[in-house]
C-alpha cells in the first residue's frame, strides 16, 4: 500500500511539474511574444509617403513604466480634430498608417505610437490592455497639450490588440469624440484560448488557465 501512494505521489508530482513547466512556457508567448521590428513593418505596410503623409515628427511620451516610440503629423490644414492610432498584437505604428486617409484629409492632426514592449517603445512585457490602457491615457494627455484640442475634438481608434486597449481606456476618458475599435477580442481567456488550440491544438487547452495565472505573474 505504502509503496503504491509513492508510487501515486511520484507521478503526481511528475505531472504537476510537467504542468507547471508547459504553463511558464506557454505564459512566454502570452507577454513575451516576439514582436515584428519597425524594418519589418515598414516593408510590409510602406512609409508614410505611400499614404500621402508628410514626414513624421518622432516622438517619445513618457507612459507607465515604459517609454512610448511614436510619430506625431501635424496637419497643415488645421480642422480642429485629432486622431490616435493604436496598432495590433506584434505590429507597430506602420501598420496604422493605412487608417490615416480616413482623417489627413479632414485636416486631423495623427499620433500613431508603439505599445510597450512593440516597435521602438520600451517595456518588458505586453499586457493586452492592462497596463497600455494608462500609455493610450498618458498619449491623449500628450496629444492635447501638444495640440491644444480638446478631448471633444479627439477620437482613439484602435486594430484587435489595440482595439482592446481602446475599450479598456474609453471609460477613463468619457469625452472623447469617439472611441473605434477594429476587431478587439472578447476577453483574455477566450482569446488566448482560441491561438492556443489553432497553433497547438485542442490539447493546450488545458494549459491556459496555468499559462494565464502565471502571465499575470509575470507581468504583474
Amino acid at each position: 500500500m505504502k509503496k503504491a501512494l509513492a508510487v501515486v505521489a511520484v507521478l503526481l508530482a511528475v505531472l504537476a511539474a510537467v504542468y507547471l513547466a508547459g504553463s511558464w512556457y506557454f505564459s512566454g508567448m502570452i507577454v513575451k511574444f516576439q514582436a515584428q521590428s519597425l524594418d519589418e513593418q515598414r516593408a510590409e505596410h510602406g512609409d508614410p509617403a505611400s499614404y500621402g503623409l508628410p514626414a513624421p515628427e518622432e516622438v517619445t511620451i513618457p507612459g507607465d513604466g515604459a517609454t512610448l516610440a511614436g510619430w506625431y503629423f501635424a496637419n497643415p490644414a488645421g480642422g480642429d480634430c485629432g486622431v490616435i492610432l493604436l496598432h495590433g498584437h506584434t505590429g507597430s505604428r506602420y501598420g496604422m498608417l493605412k487608417y490615416a486617409p480616413l482623417f489627413w484629409p479632414k485636416g486631423c492632426d495623427l499620433l500613431l505610437y508603439d505599445h510597450r514592449f512593440h516597435g521602438a517603445s520600451t517595456g518588458d512585457y505586453g499586457t493586452y490592455g492592462y497596463y497600455e490602457k494608462q500609455d493610450a491615457l498618458a498619449a491623449l494627455a500628450w496629444f492635447e497639450q501638444r495640440t491644444a484640442l480638446q478631448p471633444g475634438q479627439i477620437g482613439l481608434l484602435g486594430e484587435s490588440y489595440g482595439a482592446a486597449t481602446t475599450l479598456q481606456a474609453a471609460p477613463s476618458a468619457p469625452d472623447l469624440a469617439f472611441v473605434a475599435a477594429d476587431s478587439p477580442y472578447e476577453d483574455m481567456q477566450t482569446i488566448i484560448g482560441e491561438q492556443a488550440v489553432q497553433r497547438f491544438g485542442g490539447w493546450t487547452r488545458l494549459f491556459v488557465p496555468g499559462a494565464l495565472a502565471l502571465s499575470g505573474l509575470r507581468a504583474d
